[in-house]
């Protein structure tokens, strides 16, 4: 199937990675995303050879992940060196805008299962996922000819609705006209005190896939070392980039797969709309308890963030209400967990509102809500709430009213049955 993609702007790219404490792939499979792991902290532990049908215990198969890797893409497509005022001392044709048409197929009837766990020798801390190996083809075809080549590749699957691939490009040697070279000695203007002599080390392109997505990026990876250490120095210079690399997929409707039925957009979309009633029991502070009506309102696209295991996140609003008047609209923003099967095990969400001075009460009353405390005489004020949802126990969380960065009030919220 040909899929011509939509390039819309980074979506939610700040919320992704500073709520997630997830460690992406790269940072134990090696040179994806994000570049190669920097302390090797994660090693594998067994290679297990398997059906490409059969069920991992990652709780999805191989045919799940070809089921929307495998495909065709039609992408726009730019080679490009930055300003010579930050690089200097490369060539590359040929530069313009053109389509790249990129092909993943895999005939392999196994697989490989890589177990990996953390490194004895390494930093600890560190959570190490297991992943699985595909076999593959990728065919890049340009219609200004830079491309015109099939290489071999291996598709790295974390979890089901997620995949890389990572090949090391040959300039000047491949069917297409790509080339890079060097007509001076490398200059990167953005490192104090560079290292000298640097060595162009390879030429990755790195892809990554969801359904009906494809991310990439060509870089040029220059090293270097300094007198008297061993250890390497690093500059990527990027050639080519395809959207945000820490952007995610973007879903208005079900995208299907293993992962929760399905039905992971509608169904994170209904539990979210659904409106409960919430108790708030204050246990600090000297502020009355109080029932609010919820209503949660997130926005159309939910995101499939490239992470070691499926996450879904969304911002929106909560809408809140108090016998039926208004009490405050809050922005949030919500992520999911999946179980290994697949199932949904919880939503996470975070909403608050802040005010900065100069505001008076009618402020306070319709940002944060009337919750019977004087913020005006204080420089900032905030209300902050993450409530957490089980399917055994619904919702229930924290509320904190804080002002100059220090709560003054604290308060448990749970769902009213």
């Amino acid at each position: 199937m040909l899929r011509s993609l939509r390039i819309r702007p980074s979506v939610l790219s700040t919320l992704l990675f500073a709520s997630l404490a997830v460690p992406l792939l790269p940072s134990c499979a090696g040179d994806q995303f994000g570049g190669e792991s920097g302390g090797g902290d994660c090693i594998e532990a067994s290679r297990t050879i398997l059906g490409v049908d059969e069920e991992l215990p990652l709780g999805f198969s191989a045919q799940d992940v070809l089921g929307f890797a495998a495909t065709t893409f039609e992408i726009p497509f730019s080679l490009s060196l930055p300003p010579t005022d930050e690089y200097s001392g490369l060539e590359l044709v040929p530069e313009g805008e053109t389509t790249l048409t990129l092909t993943i197929e895999s005939a392999d009837e196994e697989v490989v299962l890589v177990d990996q766990e953390p490194d004895p020798n390494g930093n600890g801390g560190v959570d190490c996922f297991d992943y699985v190996e595909i076999d593959a083809e990728l065919t890049l075809v340009t219609d200004n000819d830079a491309f015109d080549d099939t290489l071999p590749v291996v598709l790295r699957a974390p979890h089901a609705a997620s995949a890389d691939v990572t090949v090391n490009l040959d300039p000047g040697s491949m069917n297409g006209s790509f080339d890079l070279t060097e007509n001076d000695e490398l200059v990167v203007a953005s490192i104090t005190n560079p290292p000298e002599d640097w060595q162009l080390d390879r030429v990755p392109l790195e892809l990554r896939f969801s359904p009906e997505h494809v991310f990439g990026r060509i870089g040029a990876l220059y090293t270097a070392t300094y007198p008297g250490d061993d250890v390497p120095f690093d500059a990527l210079v990027t050639l080519w980039q395809l959207e945000d690399e820490l952007a995610g997929a973007c879903y208005e409707e079900d995208f299907g797969g293993p992962i929760d039925g399905g039905q992971a957009v509608s169904h994170f979309g209904e539990l979210l709309t659904e409106t409960p009633s919430l108790s708030i029991h204050f246990t600090s502070g000297g502020v009355s308890d109080l029932e609010l009506e919820a209503t949660f309102v997130p926005e159309a696209e939910f995101c499939l963030v490239p992470v070691s295991v499926p996450v879904l996140v969304v911002e929106g609003d909560v809408v809140l209400s108090r016998d039926g008047e208004p009490f405050a609209t809050w922005g949030m923003q919500a992520s999911t967990r999946y179980a290994d099967d697949g199932e949904l095990e919880s939503i996470v969400l975070t909403a608050g509102a802040h005010l900065s001075q100069p505001f008076d009460a009618d402020d306070v009353t319709s940002t944060l809500g009337d919750f019977g405390t004087d913020l005006t005489t204080h420089e900032e004020a905030a209300a902050l709430v993450w409530l957490d949802w089980t399917a055994t126990d619904g919702w229930h969380g924290e509320l904190h009213l804080e002002a100059d960065l220090q709560v003054l009030a604290q308060a448990t919220v749970t769902e009213v049955e």
